[in-house]
């Protein structure tokens, strides 16, 4: 019986966490779906309001550039995560103060010299830390103009 129950326990837990992945990976549109799960393993779904599900904000993006940065063409292997992870930050901050402007139209001065504050303890210098920047801006402005699209069609 207690097998029965421990294993029933983690069923539920399992289908509410992928309920709830799948809610984060689909729905970019501001609104999050939370699965429930009752004792008897059943899945109910609510939706609630949240920012931090919107593809513009910098939790989204972390998760991706957590589990692709190595693999971009600048990436140097003695360099990890937290190294090119305020680049990545910086790029999506800059695009959210630049919405709809392409990198390309952004001043080099003012990037580079933004770059100073936002590196933390990074090492990368801005000749480094430039095309992480302009790789995270450029996923959200790719982003942005592909959801700008859908929804005007």
């Amino acid at each position: 019986m207690k097998t029965t129950i421990f294993f029933s326990a983690i069923t539920a837990t399992t289908v509410l966490m992928a309920n709830m992945a799948l809610a984060d990976i689909t729905n970019l549109s501001g609104n999050r779906s939370v699965g429930t799960t009752s004792t008897s393993g059943t899945t109910s779904n609510t939706t609630t309001s949240t920012t931090s599900s919107s593809p513009n904000n910098w939790e989204s993006q972390s998760t991706y550039w957590r589990s692709n940065y190595s693999s971009r063409p600048y990436y140097n292997r003695d360099k990890d995560f937290s190294m090119y992870e305020p680049a990545y930050r910086y790029g999506t901050e800059l695009y959210n103060e630049n919405k709809g402007r392409p990198y390309a139209e952004l001043e080099s001065e003012r990037l580079s010299n933004g770059w100073t504050t936002a590196r933390g303890s990074s090492t990368l210098n801005w000749n480094e830390a430039q095309l992480a920047t302009q790789d995270a801006y450029n996923r959200m402005y790719e982003m942005n103009r592909t959801t700008t699209t859908s929804q005007q069609q």
